[in-house]
């Protein structure tokens, strides 16, 4: 069947089409590759993919994961604290990564009993970590930072 427009119905038919598809590609490379979100208006669809390299314990190396590295000592957390489960509002969580620019709920954790990913407040998380972890030493002494509307900006000083 030809498409002759774009709607959301056949955006999203197409977007798993195109990740079936791609992955073959992922596969003979030994990555995960991704299609993100689209856009599209009548007779066009814009599609963005990612694609990320796998670690040899087999943990993808997103974006989130990779800003976690950078960033969880701006919120008293570790890097290390990446793929821990914590027990959070009676349910287990793996940690899996971080979205800066989210002020209220920056840490990206997946459900273990199902595996969607959910977005959680940092105070959450980090007095998670301390309850399991008892005696658990405080990450390094972050720079200084403001809150900006767009996220977090270190503050030079």
């Amino acid at each position: 069947m030809a498409i002759t427009g774009f709607d959301r119905t056949s955006c999203r038919i197409l977007s798993r089409d195109i990740e079936e598809a791609l992955q073959a590609i992922a596969a003979k490379h030994g990555i995960v590759i991704r299609p993100g979100r689209g856009t599209f208006s009548g007779g066009h669809f814009t599609l963005k993919v990612e694609c990320s390299t796998v670690s040899q314990d087999g943990t993808v190396n997103s974006k989130e994961a990779e800003d976690f590295k950078s960033y969880a000592t701006l919120y008293d957390l570790q890097a290390d604290d990446l793929g821990k489960t914590i027990t959070f509002s009676f349910e287990r969580y793996t940690i899996t990564g971080m979205r800066p620019k989210a002020t209220r709920f920056p840490i990206l954790a997946k459900r273990a009993k199902d595996g969607k990913v959910f977005c959680l407040p940092v105070d959450g998380v980090r007095r998670a970590l301390e309850q399991q972890e008892p005696g658990r030493k405080k990450a390094p002494d972050a720079p200084a930072v403001e809150k900006w509307p767009h996220g977090l900006q270190p503050i030079n000083g």
